[in-house]
């Protein structure tokens, strides 16, 4: 039985032998020890072949990936044009009023092209109707009494007044933006304002927001103020109207 099995071991190895022999030319004079040597060495060239096809496909994969995101950021540099020609342009004209134009002759001319809207915003946030126009003279902004027909400087109206005027001039100058996002940002704009101004002021931020549809974000440490706010743009669906709050 054990000679069996040794003569069947034999004539395998017999058969792996032709089968290599296919593959690799092997002299039949060549010691059985140096031809295993051979093999072993093959085979060590097969497994460095393999480790280096590996990495090849390994670093393929990494130059396409690298080159997917070089397209995407391509893409975004291309989509980012129009912004960083916005923000030159703006930045140019800043420095344009910084160097060739005083403060004071750039809010004359403001106040000059925007007046009718400034005006028309004060009247709807502010009550009662005491001014009807104003005048930039001189370095200084002029609102006109309605019922003395007279001029009175920012020193002479009431805080509540020149709050009102401040916002009437910050949404007439949002309301003219042509390029740039539709965000209006405001922290406590009524602290010196009575209640009927402050739903005046709310009332005309919700006809703004329906109908030029823009995004107003508003701080409040006053929760009667947060609350009515609520319930003024309660219109709203849950994913238009998002309460946050904050704790120090």
């Amino acid at each position: 039985k054990l000679l069996n099995e040794r003569i069947r071991k034999v004539g395998s190895a017999k058969e792996n032998y032709k089968e290599l022999n296919k593959i690799i030319y092997i002299d039949s004079k060549t010691l059985l020890t140096t031809t295993e040597r051979s093999v072993n060495k093959i085979l060590e060239l097969f497994e460095r072949y393999k480790e280096l096809k590996k990495e090849k496909e390994e670093k393929e994969l990494r130059i396409k990936a690298s080159n997917q995101k070089i397209q995407e950021l391509k893409k975004k540099i291309e989509s980012n044009t129009t912004y960083r020609d916005n923000a030159q342009k703006a930045c140019d004209a800043i420095i344009n009023i910084l160097e060739n134009h005083s403060k004071t002759d750039f809010l004359k001319d403001f106040i000059e092209l925007n007046k009718n809207e400034i005006v028309d915003i004060f009247k709807a946030i502010h009550a009662p109707k005491e001014f009807e126009n104003m005048l930039f003279k001189e370095g200084k902004l002029y609102l006109k009494q309605i019922q003395s027909n007279k001029y009175a400087e920012l020193t002479e109206i009431s805080a509540g007044q020149r709050t009102a005027l401040a916002l009437s001039i910050f949404l007439a100058l949002n309301i003219k933006l042509k390029k740039g996002p539709y965000i209006l940002l405001f922290d406590e704009p009524v602290t010196n304002i009575d209640d009927l101004n402050v739903l005046s002021f709310i009332d005309y931020l919700r006809e703004l927001v329906t109908k030029s549809d823009r995004q107003v974000f508003f701080a409040t440490a006053n929760e009667n103020l947060a609350y009515l706010f609520k319930k003024k743009f309660g219109f709203l669906d849950d994913n238009e109207l998002k309460e946050f709050i904050l704790e120090r």
